[in-house]
């Protein structure tokens, strides 16, 4: 998460944006097109790379968090896929490492045009010891199934057609450590916590009547992240966390840029207004014949 923008850089992101013609780099079922959402997971399979993909905010008591990661997500077959998650660069305070790598395996079941409404289900892992000890990477893997749903609004009856372009997306999971905490010290954790995540967005994308600057389509979103400790937390610990982000996506041929406000919700999610974006490429629209397709199957 960031201390400083550099303005110059927005700046460059933005033209970028600009200078292709009118497109997205989206998740698509039927006529819906899902947002690519900075907090919550796709509800479906795809071909994209999010680079960078920053964050900067305060923790509780004040300390700058910042983080870059590189977002790879692969099709295997049309209805399966991969989510790899590079080591992401962090830096809390005057302390800087990578975390772990962090893979997905996603198979989306469900994948109804008619009513907009996308479903996978996938299982997480971050690999415990492949980052650095010293800015709080664990030891032990986490393994976290997860489920991923998204229903847009376009199928509503024309009394309520002002919600039609309104869609939901969410993600939930239970994260199960390989080693939990058993530690009787309320300061000292020997193992990790079984933890429930919980992520919601609200997305309007009128793909009728978009909103456009410069051929840019942009999309007014609002995303809710929250952890909920189950077992085995520490005392200091055992309290929901989470923010509340606002922000816009902006969409051109193939590439979003997607820019968010993160407020936590309470004083040990953190203090003080952060910031959140990413800037993502669509595969299936800037390669279709190649690294756009999937692996192995139909295409």
């Amino acid at each position: 998460m960031f201390k400083i923008i550099n303005l110059d850089g927005v700046a460059a992101i933005a033209l970028l944006v600009i200078s292709v013609a009118s497109a997205s780099a989206q998740t698509r079922v039927g006529d819906r097109v899902f947002i690519h959402t900075i907090f919550v997971g796709q509800p479906g399979v795809s071909d994209d790379l999010t680079v960078p993909s920053f964050s900067w905010s305060r923790s509780s008591d004040g300390t700058p968090d910042t983080n870059y990661s590189a977002i790879l997500s692969k099709r295997i077959t049309e209805n399966s896929g991969v989510v790899i998650t590079e080591p992401t660069w962090t830096r809390f305070g005057q302390l800087s490492g990578f975390q772990n790598l962090v893979t997905a395996f996603k198979y989306m079941p469900i994948s109804d045009a008619e009513h907009q409404l996308m479903m996978c289900v996938g299982l997480q892992v971050e690999w415990g010891g492949t980052g650095t000890d010293r800015i709080g990477a664990s030891s032990f893997s986490v393994v976290t199934p997860q489920l991923y749903i998204g229903k847009g609004f376009g199928d509503l009856p024309s009394e309520l057609s002002w919600l039609r372009p309104f869609a939901v997306t969410g993600q939930f999971g239970l994260s199960l450590p390989t080693k939990p905490n058993t530690s009787s010290d309320p300061f000292v954790a020997t193992g990790g916590a079984t933890l429930f995540n919980w992520s919601m967005s609200l997305q309007y994308n009128d793909s009728a009547h978009p909103w456009k600057v410069f051929d840019i389509d942009i999309a007014p979103l609002v995303e809710v992240s929250f952890t909920t400790p189950v077992a085995d937390a520490l005392p200091n610990a055992a309290g929901t966390t989470g923010t509340v982000n606002a922000g816009l996506a902006f969409s051109g041929k193939g590439i979003q840029l997607a820019t968010e406000a993160i407020f936590p919700v309470n004083s040990i999610s953190g203090h003080g207004v952060g910031v959140a974006a990413t800037l993502t490429f669509s595969f299936s629209e800037l390669a279709p014949n190649t690294l756009g397709r999937p692996l192995f199957g139909k295409y």
